[in-house]
């Protein structure tokens, strides 16, 4: 048996966290980042050649598989989507306000130059309403991440905030590379309460996150972050980094027999084109990826 089916020595336990990050300084731009406002359930090891889990497993998190590089889901479109929907319904209540005020205004016969004031306030909150409610039909539902062992390199995809007036444009997106060497991962869990009519309902949403700091020179300051896989379970998050942690390290295989692709995110009609990455990052990860009938000869091999 390989350590690859999940054989491995000297496996320390990864013990909790839940303080403040413990390495990286956050500036007041990043404040509103997913890991500045949350602390990290487990630090995980600088040194990437200690093993996580005795259990390595992908958990169906795999989109694609290249010759030289594994592309995996991430839950920040998702999590855009989340946060659109919310902004989208605040923008509403507050149009509604407006238009209400200004029919009250009209109603009054206080003049048409009493109205303009609510007037504005209702054609500011619509245009927000629209330009959120709209994010979710034009953007990509998953932002993957590539994992590339030959370069080792981690590429990955941000969206950027798009024009307030040209809300009909798509969302634009910044595709970015880092070490793979400089990578440092932590897993969280973040428990949201909702209050409903008759209780409050508890979710729990465990992510997986790679960090990178400002330079070499300056590597506490922190520069930019992807979270990868899927919002899963803490055990899950830790079999997942090591599926890429052995992919990356050890020649681990791209895909485990049993697994299977990530299929299906794109088959509705109400979501955006999957994303490509740039030519040269697909260049790097050895051309197209590879067919089923490819993928399926990797894992009986």
């Amino acid at each position: 048996m390989t350590a690859h089916d999940g054989e491995i020595g000297q496996l320390a336990p990864i013990p909790e966290w839940n303080k403040a990050e413990p390495f990286f300084q956050f500036s007041s731009k990043d404040r509103n980042a997913f890991v500045a406002r949350y602390a990290p359930r487990r630090v995980l090891p600088d040194d990437k050649r200690q093993p996580c889990s005795s259990v390595a497993s992908a958990n169906h998190a795999i989109n694609r598989v290249y010759p030289n590089a594994i592309e995996l889901t991430s839950p920040a479109g998702q999590m855009v989507r989340g946060g659109a929907f919310m902004a989208g319904a605040l923008a509403a209540a507050g149009a509604i306000f407006f238009l209400y005020f200004m029919v009250v205004v009209l109603r009054d016969s206080a003049g048409i130059g009493m109205a303009i004031v609510p007037l504005f306030g209702f054609c500011v909150f619509a245009l927000a309403a629209i330009w959120s409610f709209r994010a979710p039909f034009i953007q990509p539902t998953d932002l993957p991440v590539i994992f590339n062992r030959k370069t080792r390199q981690v590429s990955f995809m941000k969206m950027r905030l798009p024009n307030l007036l040209k809300f009909w444009a798509p969302l634009r997106i910044d595709y970015r590379s880092y070490s793979w060497e400089q990578a440092k991962a932590r897993s969280y869990q973040v428990t949201s309460r909702t209050v409903g009519t008759s209780a409050i309902t508890s979710t729990t949403a465990g992510k997986l996150c790679l960090l990178w700091g400002d330079s070499p020179q300056d590597p506490a300051q922190f520069k930019d972050w992807a979270a990868v896989g899927n919002n899963a379970e803490d055990e899950d998050l830790l079999q997942l980094w090591e599926h890429v942690r052995r992919y990356m390290e050890e020649g681990g295989p791209a895909i485990h027999a049993g697994d299977s692709l990530r299929n299906g995110v794109y088959d509705s009609k109400w979501n955006a084109p999957r994303p490509d990455f740039p030519s040269d990052v697909i260049a790097a990860a050895g051309g197209a990826p590879l067919s089923d009938t490819e993928i399926h000869a990797l894992t009986r091999g």
